[in-house]
């Protein structure tokens, strides 16, 4: 029960990020120090506490946020007084995640189509093996093509914008902008299935399941 608690926690900690470090910086005027220390010791506690249970071949992905909320708190003690390095974190964040969905290509299924799972186990039986697939691919693609966007924006937020600036698309818009993806995908797959009758579809996999035998 605790293990879970801490993982959901840090989901929303992770989620709200931007708007915690614009609190921490601007309302409370806490020295970045502190808030350093702060996400070194959340990011370790969180990986020893929920290390020895995930298992599988994207474990790592799970554990890039607190390894990249590590790395920063740990630069950012030697910058003090330098929000920069903080504010970095959702442009970090981006590029890794682009990192593991290209890498996903190399080693399938995409990352897509664990997405796609997540929300409805049903729709990968629901449409020919091969049309599933090749959607994965241009789903994650468009997914790939978001990070970059996105990470050249957090970035540029970073670096050239106000704190409030910075918080305000971080921390809100860009997850609006992931929603409407995710709503996009969901619309596009329910047309498809929609298109494909029940026994259209098992006798195309059964087909295929013959000349793969």
């Amino acid at each position: 029960m605790f293990r879970h608690r801490v993982k959901y926690l840090f989901g929303v900690i992770a989620i709200i990020y931007p708007l915690l470090v614009f609190c921490a910086l601007v309302i409370f005027k806490l020295p970045i120090r502190y808030l350093s220390i702060g996400l070194i010791i959340f990011a370790i506690a969180y990986s020893i506490v929920n290390g020895k249970h995930y298992k599988g071949k994207h474990t790592a992905a799970l554990f890039i946020c607190p390894v990249i909320l590590c790395a920063i708190g740990a630069i950012s003690l030697f910058l003090d007084e330098n929000p920069v390095v903080i504010k970095l974190y959702p442009a970090l964040a981006d590029l890794a995640y682009l990192t593991i969905m290209i890498t996903s290509f190399f080693f399938p299924p995409p990352l897509a189509y664990y997405f796609i799972d997540i929300f409805d186990k049903s729709i990968k039986t629901k449409i020919p093996e091969k049309m599933f697939g090749s959607y994965c691919y241009k789903a994650s693609f468009a997914w790939c093509v978001y990070f970059v966007i996105d990470g050249i924006v957090a970035v540029i937020t970073a670096f050239y914008s106000s704190n409030f600036v910075w918080a305000v698309y971080n921390g809100g818009v860009t997850y609006c902008i992931m929603g409407l993806i995710f709503a996009g995908e969901f619309v596009i797959l329910k047309m498809i299935v929609k298109s494909f009758p029940e026994k259209t579809v098992e006798i195309v996999q059964g087909v295929g399941n013959d000349v793969n035998s």
